[in-house]
């Protein structure tokens, strides 16, 4: 039969508790910067998307200038309002 007490009490000698205390703060720090990494990634694709949407106006409406739907005096008017908004 295996004697079982040697591997118990060499897991709690000063080797097994700091190997142990240093995994747990090992997973812990992966698991802080894993919900960093998970933020950091929201806060940037929710940056793009309304950078996107405040540029979008801007272009469609130069390109309703361009094909000649608006005048220039509803494009200055209809571009300071866009950018009054941001």
């Amino acid at each position: 039969m295996m004697n079982y007490g040697e591997h118990f009490n060499w897991m709690m000698s000063g080797i097994g508790t700091t190997s142990m205390i240093f995994m747990m703060l090992f997973h812990f720090a992966v698991l802080v910067g894993g919900i960093y990494f998970i933020i950091y990634l929201v806060k940037t694709f929710s940056k793009d998307k309304t950078t996107q949407n405040d540029n979008s106006g801007i272009s469609i409406l130069n390109e309703r200038f361009a094909k000649g739907e608006i005048n220039e005096e509803e494009y200055r008017r209809m571009k300071k309002v866009i950018t009054a908004g941001a």
